[in-house]
């Protein structure tokens, strides 16, 4: 087991949904087959598309807002949590594919992992990000925003994947996405509102310094979960 990743960074071109689905899928089955194999991350802007896991696929007419999809956007099932939600440009999707007993963690210090790192990007950008408040239901996972009228919005949705202890899929992050999308659906199944990082400070966000923000902060974060691992494991072994 070791602290090694292997990232790509698809942002700045469109990159397919199926080309990264696809990627992802080889990624998770050589994490699965090679215990030395590193893990995984990639960064990517996907062209617009609703996208919601295989059981949603039944109620799609809940879950939209108006009676058919906007033109060009399809419904797509994945092997994924989380309900309904909107990719496309502007948007940074990251995927993960990680081993979690390489940092002796379980699902949900994943998930609170991730929701902190994202926090921690986006306030190099001036953006207070906040975990999901209390007061909201389980599938309003993600990071919000609080407005100054006390309104809470969203501002990255999560939605995993965990087969056999390794991680499939990941989050979203709105950076200078079209938030317009967002109102032909439900958001995660919820009557929610969205944001972004365009919305919160008012101008556009460089793509590629998002990204590398993100990076960072996630590699960060599961930097000080190995190093907690490794000491754990010192203590045992000497115990």
């Amino acid at each position: 087991m070791s602290n090694v990743w292997e990232i790509r960074h698809r942002h700045g071109n469109i990159f397919p949904i199926l080309d990264a689905l696809a990627l992802q899928e080889h990624l998770f089955e050589r994490k699965m087959s090679d215990d030395d194999a590193p893990s995984f991350m990639i960064l990517a802007e996907h062209a617009s598309i609703y996208a919601c896991n295989r059981r949603d696929l039944e109620k799609l007419d809940t879950l939209f807002r108006v009676s058919t999809p906007s033109e060009k956007i399809i419904a797509l099932a994945q092997r994924r949590g989380g309900s309904i939600i909107y990719h496309g440009p502007g948007q940074l999707v990251c995927y993960l594919i990680v081993r979690l007993k390489d940092f002796g963690i379980g699902p949900r210090k994943l998930t609170t992992t991730i929701d902190e790192a994202v926090i921690k990007a986006i306030s190099k950008f001036g953006i207070k990000g906040r975990l999901k408040p209390a007061e909201l239901p389980v599938a309003a996972s993600g990071v919000w925003v609080t407005m100054e009228n006390g309104v809470q919005k969203k501002i990255a949705s999560r939605g995993m994947h965990i087969s056999r202890g390794i991680t499939r899929f990941g989050f979203a992050l709105n950076v200078n996405t079209d938030l317009s999308y967002f109102d032909a659906i439900y958001p995660c199944g919820l009557d929610i509102q969205m944001t972004s990082m365009q919305q919160e400070t008012g101008h556009r966000q460089n793509m590629v310094d998002v990204s590398y923000a993100l990076q960072d902060a996630l590699l960060s974060k599961f930097d000080e979960l190995y190093a907690a691992k490794q000491q754990k494991d010192i203590s045992t072994s000497s115990a």
